[in-house]
């Protein structure tokens, strides 16, 4: 993971994996920024790509709404969706599911535990070994 370039992570379930409903997980951050742009031919190829942002702006990047005008202005069929849930991981995941999305897009973040060890924060490591969901994740 620690590559700085996109990588699919299928669940251990058979899943069809489907390029032309997009779900993008947007938090305004330099990754998610990169992610997006290394996309970009992917995203022109959708259908339909939502930016599901849960509000907060953990990030000093780009908002929601300006991804959105950039993805548009760069041909692809982007439009924003705003949680309202706690568990963030667990509504990223079904939200992408209402949304018809065939897959989630998403930066992977770590912390350093007490024994200075890398360890996924909790939406990451929620992604790689609870969901059933394909995911391209890209860690900076």
């Amino acid at each position: 993971m620690n590559t700085s370039s996109p990588v699919l992570i299928l669940p251990q379930k058979r899943v069809r994996i489907d390029f032309e409903r997009i779900a993008i997980a947007w938090n305004n951050g330099q990754t998610e920024s990169l992610l997006v742009h290394g996309l970009l031919p992917l995203l022109k190829a959708a259908k339909d790509v939502v930016l599901i942002t849960e509000g907060s702006n953990h990030q000093f990047g780009a908002s929601a709404s300006d991804m959105t005008q950039y993805l548009k202005a760069h041909g692809v069929k982007a439009r924003r969706k705003q949680l309202t849930a706690t568990n963030t991981a667990d509504a990223l995941v079904k939200t992408a599911k209402e949304e018809k999305a065939g897959m989630l897009v998403c930066g992977a973040y770590t912390r350093r535990s007490l024994t200075s060890q890398r360890l996924f924060g909790g939406v990451t490591q929620h992604l790689l070994n609870g969901s059933d969901f394909p995911v391209i994740m890209m860690h900076v």
